[in-house]
């Protein structure tokens, strides 16, 4: 829950920035819990998810098994059935219009839903600041 943001804190050390996404509310306090706990000052987790649309009235579905972090944009038979409200916003567009700075690396797991956010990152991932991607790819998940 936030193990590579604070790696990656220390990694870039006080002029960098990492930018965390937990869409999901009890991993997101997770996170912002071990941001503090680390005193990672250059970390800024955000309570949204990241997609190749805008919707302000999204919906995260927790998995059934306390502490896992297996969470989706879409109902399933291992996921809770009521699902909660979350942001749902283009990686293009949080860079673009919310300030949030050029990307150089981007790592992601996100259960699934990976072709739906890069497709919502053309620009950032034409951006020659880009230079990497680490991608946990889950092609035949069933949390799609």
């Amino acid at each position: 829950m936030g193990m590579f943001s604070i790696f990656s804190s220390e990694r870039v050390g006080e002029h960098g920035k990492v930018i965390a996404f937990e869409p999901e509310s009890s991993s997101f306090r997770m996170v912002h819990s071990n941001i503090k706990l680390n005193k990672a000052t250059n970390v800024n987790a955000l309570n949204l998810a990241v997609s190749d649309i805008n919707n302000d009235s999204g919906m995260v579905y927790p998995s059934l098994a306390h502490g896992n972090a297996i969470h989706s944009l879409r109902p399933s038979a291992q996921l809770e059935k009521q699902g909660q409200r979350v942001d749902i916003r283009r990686g293009d567009d949080l860079v673009a219009d919310d300030g949030i700075p050029a990307l150089n690396v981007i790592k992601m797991d996100i259960e699934g839903a990976e072709v739906r956010a890069l497709s919502g990152m053309r620009a950032i991932l034409s951006d020659p600041k880009c230079r990497f991607i680490f991608l946990e790819v889950h092609p035949a998940s069933k949390f799609l």
